[in-house]
C-alpha cells in the first residue's frame, strides 16, 4: 500500500471513529431527553390532579370570592388591614401560596389585576387592586365585590383524563358550587421548569 493511500485509510478511520463517538453521544443524549421528557403515567397524574386541585378553593375565595376577613376601624377608607387569622399575612405569602399552584403566565394575569391594579385611559375606568401591602401588612379593598359569590370544588373521583403528554395534563372533573352538582369542567396543568426542576401547575380558572 503506497504512502498516499495509507494516510488515506488512516483519515478515513478516524473520520468514520469521530463519526461514531458523535453518534454515540447524540444517542445518549436523545435517550437522556426523552427519559426527561417522559409523560407520567396516569396514576402519577391523577396524584398530582389530587395535591392542586383542592388548593385552588382558598384561593379562588381570596382573590375572586368572598376575599379574607379585614378589621374594620369605623373609617370610610377603601382599604382595611386583613385580621390576623388570615390565612396569608402579606403579598409576598400570598404570591408565594398562588405560585405554587398556578401557572406562572395564570398567576401573573392575577397579580397584574388583583394585587396592582389598572386604569384604561381611553375610557378613563379605573380598577382598583383587590390587595395591597401596609405596614408589612395585607390590606383588603373592602369596597370590591367578589367575582363569583360561591365556592367551586370538585370530585376528585370523576376525573377523567383526556390527554397525558410530558408538557400537558388535560382532564375533566364534576364541579359543585356550595355543595350543589354544577358543571364537569376542563382543566390544564402543565409543566414548568423552576430553578427546583420541572414542576406541574394548573393553567385554567378554576372557579
Amino acid at each position: 500500500m503506497s504512502h498516499t493511500n495509507t494516510k488515506r485509510t488512516m483519515a478515513e478511520m478516524r473520520s468514520r471513529i469521530l463519526s461514531a463517538a458523535l453518534c454515540a453521544v447524540l444517542i445518549v443524549i436523545s435517550v437522556s431527553a426523552a427519559s426527561c421528557a417522559a409523560a407520567p403515567t396516569e396514576e402519577e397524574a391523577l396524584e398530582i390532579i389530587g395535591e392542586l386541585l383542592p388548593k385552588t378553593y382558598l384561593l379562588n375565595d381570596i382573590y375572586f370570592g368572598v376575599g379574607v376577613s379585614y378589621t374594620d376601624d369605623g373609617s370610610s377608607y377603601r382599604y382595611m388591614p386583613v385580621t390576623d387569622d388570615s390565612p396569608y399575612l402579606t403579598e409576598a405569602e400570598l404570591r408565594e401560596a398562588t405560585e405554587a399552584v398556578f401557572s406562572s403566565d395564570y398567576a401573573e394575569s392575577i397579580f397584574d389585576i388583583y394585587l396592582s391594579g389598572y386604569s384604561d385611559e381611553g375610557t378613563g375606568s379605573v380598577i382598583y387592586a383587590r390587595y395591597i401591602e401596609n405596614e408589612d401588612r395585607l390590606w383588603i379593598d373592602t369596597y370590591a365585590e367578589g367575582l363569583v359569590t360561591s365556592t367551586r370544588t370538585y370530585d376528585l373521583d370523576t376525573v377523567e383524563i383526556t390527554s397525558l403528554t410530558s408538557r400537558f395534563i388535560i382532564f375533566t372533573a364534576q364541579s359543585y358550587l356550595d355543595g350543589t352538582a354544577d358543571e364537569v369542567i376542563e382543566i390544564t396543568i402543565t409543566s414548568e421548569t423552576t430553578d427546583d426542576g420541572s414542576v406541574w401547575r394548573i393553567n385554567s380558572a378554576t372557579y
